[in-house]
């Protein structure tokens, strides 16, 4: 379980991206788990793409 600010879980989704990740599944939960899929689409995740773009990219 990944909980905590959006810092936080950016923070430690980020970690798996560094162990290798490529892929992850989401499940919201708690008392509204609507609003958490709103935050990860919108706070989260265009920020873990960004660091798995950038860490796939080909060294100069």
């Amino acid at each position: 379980m990944v909980a905590g600010s959006v810092q936080e879980v950016t923070d430690r989704l980020a970690g798996f991206l560094g162990l290798g990740f490529t892929s992850m599944n989401f499940t919201p939960i708690g008392p509204n788990p609507r609003e958490q899929a709103e935050r990860l689409a919108r706070d989260v995740l265009p920020v873990l793409r960004a660091a798995a773009t950038s860490s796939c990219a080909p060294s100069a």
